[in-house]
């Protein structure tokens, strides 16, 4: 078995996110739980980033559902059943899933978006990744 080296690609990706998260209204990046950087939206968590290159981020059961099911995501290690996804930033692929579904969170919180009905949902998924 052999051990990739995700350091780089990691951190540019991770990186990225930061950006993209950073430019949204009212999102913040602060340091959370086991030396994650938690993404808050007026201090509600929507999302965090480990150093490794995982990326936690809330979504409607609806779409974490379709997600799991498609292969793109794993659900949350703690809770299977919580509004969570994880993915791992591996790919080029990987990092534009984690920027909807992040814009996505943001839109949701922010009340652009009902998390019952999420109109956007079957542009986000149908989406090529």
């Amino acid at each position: 078995m052999t051990i990739q080296d995700h350091s780089r690609p990691c951190e540019a990706a991770l990186e990225g996110l930061r950006c993209v998260a950073l430019g949204l209204k009212y999102v913040q990046i602060s340091p959370y739980a086991y030396g994650q950087e938690g993404v808050f939206h007026q201090g509600i968590l929507i999302g965090h980033l480990h150093r490794s290159g995982v990326v936690g981020l809330a979504c409607s059961v609806a779409v974490r559902d379709t997600l799991i099911q498609q292969g793109l995501v794993r659900p949350h290690h703690d809770n299977p059943d919580a509004p969570w996804i994880i993915l791992t930033l591996d790919h080029p692929a990987d990092l534009a899933l984690a920027v909807r579904l992040l814009r996505e969170a943001w839109q949701c919180r922010a009340g652009q978006r009902q998390r019952i009905a999420h109109p956007g949902m079957d542009s986000l998924l149908s989406t090529q990744v």
